[in-house]
């Protein structure tokens, strides 16, 4: 607020900037818990990485984007973290059962 009184219009950018730096680390801390939560219910984390991996590709693809003008950490890197947690000595459990999977399918469609 402060930046924005004496700065004006440029003030008020350099605030949006900075909420959106503080945003992407929310969203980071926010990865590590569902990693640790997923490690601990012994679910694999790769499906996580393919939903980010579908998200970056349904936000315009794989171009080049400035991670700090973002109020998220870039998809392509999140799916990363999740894939790279994944114990190839792991034995996991599916996340939902099979009528439960079924009836997501029936929810949202094809």
């Amino acid at each position: 607020a402060l930046v924005r009184l004496f700065a004006g219009g440029i003030g008020a950018n350099a605030e949006q900037l900075i909420g959106l730096s503080f945003t992407r680390e929310h969203e980071a801390e926010a990865d590590e818990d569902a990693l640790r939560m997923l490690a601990a219910a012994g679910i694999d984390p790769r499906p996580t990485a393919a939903f980010f991996r579908r998200m970056d590709g349904a936000s315009g693809g794989p171009e080049v984007r400035v991670e700090w003008l973002q109020s998220h950490p870039h998809g392509g890197a999140r799916a990363d973290r999740f894939e790279q947690a994944h114990d190839p000595a792991a034995r996991y459990r599916p996340a939902l059962s099979g009528q439960q999977m079924q009836a997501l399918r029936t929810f949202c469609g094809p």
